[in-house]
């Protein structure tokens, strides 16, 4: 992972790897970091991130979370892969806006094994709580 924060961010945090999809990259979203059970995503917002008001629109905060929960989702805690795995339902609380910056999203497993419980964080650079989430995700069983 680069060291550098892009387009002037001075968070001191890791741009990311790139995310695999095409929603994903059209966002801007990067991973940051991964373990079993948790995931740690990241975007900086620009201009298309914006609802008319000039704060991020709040499917932004939502898309982050929901792809940082499915990634948490995705591996295990004997660090095997699960899996495909989708969102059965997604409840999120906006708690303040944000205007510029960088966002980062939290996802950490909290139970369940075919059907998963994630609960999920958004924050601004500085720390700042934005939304949260509580999750329900379900792995797929494997294609014959």
């Amino acid at each position: 992972m680069a060291a550098d924060a892009p387009d002037g961010a001075t968070d001191g945090m890791p741009d990311g790897i790139p995310m695999e999809g095409a929603f994903p990259r059209l966002l801007g979203i990067t991973q940051v970091e991964r373990q079993p059970n948790y995931a740690k995503l990241t975007l900086t917002l620009d201009e298309m991130h914006l609802n008319r008001l000039g704060i991020a629109h709040g499917g932004i905060l939502f898309s982050l979370m929901d792809t940082a929960s499915g990634i948490a989702a995705g591996l295990g805690a004997e660090g095997s892969a699960r899996g495909t795995v989708v969102t059965l339902s997604m409840t999120i609380n906006y708690i303040r806006a944000v205007r510029s910056g960088r966002v980062v999203a939290e996802s950490r497993v909290r139970g369940g094994r075919r059907t998963l419980t994630i609960e999920s964080e958004c924050r601004d650079a500085e720390g700042a709580l934005l939304a949260t989430a509580l999750g329900t995700f379900q792995t797929l069983p494997a294609k014959a």
